[in-house]
């Protein structure tokens, strides 16, 4: 199955460079979202089967979109993507059902491959050194 990526950043800048990074890739972005109302109503759709999102965004926060989706029994596959680099975030994601969690500096090549792990239904948080739980 193909992965239909909705990318949800508030910076128009990041989700260009995204769309760039995953041309010849697996990852079909499909939709984007420069705020949490925009990002759940298009998780939510039908159309995407990945969400790539970040914690900071206007209207409603990554943990917030989060949260809703959790609510709504969403099992879409989740990856946050932020530059926030902090284990009490981590744990936090993870709880509200996050599969995995991706620092802004990390090397293209470290993203893509947690998207197709978390795609893939790979334990993530197993292999995470900064997570507390």
């Amino acid at each position: 199955m193909a992965i239909r990526l909705l990318i949800a950043d508030d910076h128009e800048l990041v989700r260009e460079g995204l769309r760039s990074a995953f041309e010849h890739t697996e990852i079909e972005v499909v939709a984007e979202a420069s705020n949490g109302e925009d990002a759940i109503r298009l998780a939510l759709s039908g159309l995407v089967n990945m969400l790539l999102l970040d914690l900071r965004m206007p209207d409603r926060d990554g943990f917030e979109v989060l949260n809703e989706l959790k609510l709504q029994g969403s099992e879409l596959a989740v990856v946050i993507y932020s530059h926030v680099d902090r284990a009490d975030f981590r744990t936090r994601a993870r709880q509200l059902g996050a599969n995995g969690y991706v620092v802004k500096t990390a090397h293209k090549n470290d993203l893509i491959s947690t998207i197709l792990s978390a795609f893939s239904g790979e334990d993530l948080w197993r292999l995470d050194g900064n997570d507390e739980i």
